[in-house]
């Protein structure tokens, strides 16, 4: 997943089907204006209440913008999942560094992914 500079319009678009109705969710974020999680967390909530629970897909998808929200915060400019690893590139003081972890073989949750780059997010976290 790479991550746009935030000098541009950022467009995330998303088609859910339930019950027989297709909607399709659309957030876009303009410049200077960055995506908290209590908005991330109030549009799966509208989900929820209008279609019931949401299907794996929507819930990957809901942890993968968690991450993005984060990962944009702490000025990285990549995020790449690998096979078994996962590729960082930050920017620190006008210089990319990139940096490779290893993954677990598998994440039986969406909740469990974000929680371990949460952690790698954390750590790498440049000091303000």
């Amino acid at each position: 997943m790479r991550i746009k500079p935030r000098n541009k319009k950022e467009k995330n678009e998303w088609l859910y089907t339930a019950r027989g109705l297709k909607v399709t969710c659309v957030v876009t974020t303009r410049e200077g204006r960055s995506v908290k999680f209590a908005e991330i967390d109030e549009l799966l909530d509208e989900i929820k209440d209008r279609f019931g629970a949401p299907p794996e897909p929507v819930l990957w998808l809901y942890h993968l913008t968690r991450i993005r929200v984060l990962a944009s915060a702490y000025h990285f400019s990549l995020l790449k999942f690998q096979n078994l690893s996962l590729v960082t590139e930050q920017i620190i003081d006008k210089k990319a560094e990139q940096h490779t972890f290893l993954m677990p073989k598998k994440f039986v949750s969406p909740a469990e992914l974000e929680s371990y780059v949460t952690k790698i997010l954390n750590l790498c976290k440049k000091p303000d």
